[in-house]
């Protein structure tokens, strides 16, 4: 008897064992975020990735900026000092955009 229950003893450990091996391996491996799929290829023309209904509105901290067209959003000089992700943009539709990154030419 003694011997039924030393086994059974260690089965149950093993068992333990490999449900803890199998929790930590989930939560290393698991729960890794998937690489994104790229949507499609970035525009060849200086532009915004996606239509805008325009005039649109940029809000960032203090700031409140507004854009009439495409041209005003895309064109800068070096003395505004804009730097785009830091702001929320509205478009004429009402709807929110984040800008996640800014290119330069």
């Amino acid at each position: 008897m003694e011997a039924l229950s030393k086994a059974a003893s260690l089965r149950y450990r093993r068992d333990v064992n490999i449900a803890v091996l199998r929790f930590l391996l989930s939560l290393l491996f698991g729960c890794a975020p998937k690489a994104p799929k790229p949507k499609e290829p970035p525009p060849q023309n200086p532009g915004t990735s996606f239509p805008l209904r325009y005039p649109i509105m940029l809000f960032g901290g203090r700031n409140i900026h507004v854009k009439a067209d495409e041209r005003t959003l895309i064109t800068t000089n070096l003395s505004s000092g804009v730097y785009y992700p830091e702001f929320k943009m509205i478009d004429s539709d009402g709807k929110q955009y984040s800008i996640l990154k800014q290119t330069t030419t």
